[in-house]
């Protein structure tokens, strides 16, 4: 078996302007919730735990469609 090189060339690595629209979700999802969260009282566990993971499985899923678009466009 190969073992693929896991350094990026310059074409292949991620520019800034791909992680815009990503933190363009992130900080206000996470600022609103937080100021919430400290204002009111806090959520039951699961439900912040359910909040949380939606979050990351929203930045997994830009992250794999990100390199999905950069793979086939190479």
């Amino acid at each position: 078996m190969a073992v693929k090189n896991i350094v990026w060339t310059e074409e292949e690595s991620m520019k800034l302007r791909y992680h815009l629209p990503l933190i363009g979700f992130l900080v206000p999802t996470l600022v609103i919730s937080t100021l919430m969260f400290i204002y009111r009282e806090r959520p039951p566990m699961d439900q912040l735990i359910g909040f949380y993971v939606c979050v990351i499985g929203a930045t997994i899923t830009y992250y794999v469609g990100i390199h999905t678009v950069l793979k086939d466009k190479a």
